[in-house]
């Protein structure tokens, strides 16, 4: 992979599973993407208030609130940032949710 391909960027990732996190961190690490990682939406949300972010890729279910519930957050306040939702339980009605937000 080029390691400048993701050179400037700043990538908020938000998923309470360590390996799972550890293992997305470390591929946009190779991209060559800034990265800081939060195991909460709390935390995603304290990050967010007090950073700039390009990206956020977050996991729906999070032991504190849903990473669709944040991108509709970000989507209302219209947040210079684009989101990508992980998941291993999604359903057809989330997959729609996510479209109509512009999530991908």
């Amino acid at each position: 992979m080029d390691a400048t391909f993701g050179s400037g960027f700043r990538v908020l990732v938000i998923e309470d599973e360590a390996s799972v996190l550890r293992l997305v961190t470390e591929i946009l690490q190779m991209a060559g993407f800034g990265i800081m990682g939060v195991t909460q939406l709390a935390e995603a949300r304290e990050q967010l208030a007090a950073e700039k972010f390009d990206l956020v890729v977050s996991d729906m279910n999070l032991p504190d609130g849903n990473g669709m519930a944040l991108a509709r957050e970000l989507s209302e306040r219209c947040a210079d940032c684009e989101v990508v939702l992980m998941t291993a339980y999604g359903t057809l009605e989330s997959a729609t949710e996510a479209i109509r937000l512009g999530v991908a």
